[in-house]
């Protein structure tokens, strides 16, 4: 993934989001709707905006989530947001996985209907309620959060977009890695699909996650997942990631 681009952009929208919120609420002051735009800090307060934003969510919900988490996830809020018909669509930062406990509460989230893909990195964290409210970090500190809430339609469709390259982006999760799969028998001459783990180890290897990560994330040691890649490697014909990316893609298993 290419964020050359973006990185300088996100800086400058970071350093003016206090002054872009003023000038978009004075702009529409003479107007009866007139859109909040304000900063959020502390623990406390910008949870319960994290919250109520999830809350009032009636067609889409969009994140963008990495480390430090200030808050554990909310099961039963988000089955009943699935539940309502919201599209929940969440893009996880490598990082969000280092810790044991991190894949079973993703895997829990994506068993209720959350859509789920991975990146090596993200700058920020980022919420966004229908493309009508959002949330957006401005300091990533866990003790003293701080982040700007906004009903702008300028700033929401910039950050709206923001969202979309890098959900474009992303390799998708499909789940908890269970016990590894059996290999599907091939039929006639045509390429058997991959197995559930194969196109997991392809997801985390696009997504530039480590292998001492990836292999928390199975439960297995180091040393049998390197012995499950050099496996991807033989059946693909290839002795690294970048080329089990292109074989796999020949194949169509990504």
């Amino acid at each position: 993934m290419h964020t050359s681009g973006i990185r300088p952009e996100l800086a400058a929208v970071q350093e003016a989001a206090g002054p872009l919120g003023e000038i978009f609420d004075n702009a529409r002051r003479g107007s009866a709707a007139v859109p909040a735009t304000r900063t959020i800090s502390g623990p406390e307060a910008v949870g319960d905006h994290y919250y109520r934003l999830k809350q009032a969510a009636q067609e889409e919900f969009s994140a963008l989530g990495r480390p430090p988490f200030l808050l554990a996830p909310n099961e039963p809020m988000d089955e009943a947001a699935i539940g309502r018909g919201v599209r929940v669509r969440a893009v996880y930062a490598a990082a969000s996985f280092d810790t044991e406990a991190s894949w079973q509460e993703l895997g829990s989230l994506v068993s209720r209907g959350e859509e789920a893909r991975v990146v090596p990195s993200l700058p920020i964290k980022l919420a966004i309620a229908d493309r009508s409210a959002a949330m957006v970090s401005l300091d990533l500190s866990p003790d003293s959060p701080e982040c700007l809430y906004t009903e702008a339609s300028p700033l929401l469709d910039a950050l709206t977009e923001f969202f979309e390259h890098y959900w474009s982006a992303a390799s998708p999760l499909s789940g908890v890695p269970g016990p590894r799969s059996a290999a599907p028998a091939a039929v006639s001459d045509q390429p058997r699909p991959p197995t559930e783990d194969e196109r997991k180890l392809l997801a985390f290897f696009a997504a530039g996650v480590k292998d001492d990560t990836i292999a928390r994330q199975f439960g297995i040691s180091t040393r049998t997942l390197r012995r499950r890649i050099q496996d991807l490697y033989g059946e693909l014909g290839t002795t690294n990631r970048f080329g089990a990316g292109v074989a796999a893609a020949r194949r169509g298993w990504v």
